[in-house]
């Protein structure tokens, strides 16, 4: 992808992020934030990396069944660079 059509996407993703959350109650947010159990966030949190990480397996899987080898370390990190795009830019 061209570098001016990325900084495109993410100044269109920056200001829809920025109309989203102009609207939104502040206080409500943060009370909410604030009152969320850290115990059922950090699990949250570890089985959404788990998940990420069973995905970038299954293409590393995927990919040695047609004769390329590529590092799982590379594979993970190109697998949420790829998530990271998809959550926050339009597509």
């Amino acid at each position: 992808m061209r570098a001016g059509a990325l900084v495109l996407r993410g100044g269109v993703s920056l200001v829809l992020l920025g109309v989203l959350l102009r609207g939104a109650d502040r206080s409500g947010l943060m009370s909410l934030l604030a009152s969320l159990d850290p115990l059922f966030l950090a699990a949250g949190a570890l089985l959404y990396l788990l998940g990420q990480a069973l995905s970038a397996y299954r293409w590393r899987l995927l990919l040695e069944a047609e004769g390329i080898r590529v590092p799982y370390r590379n594979l993970l990190s190109l697998y949420f660079q790829g998530m990271f795009f998809n959550l926050f830019l339009p597509t």
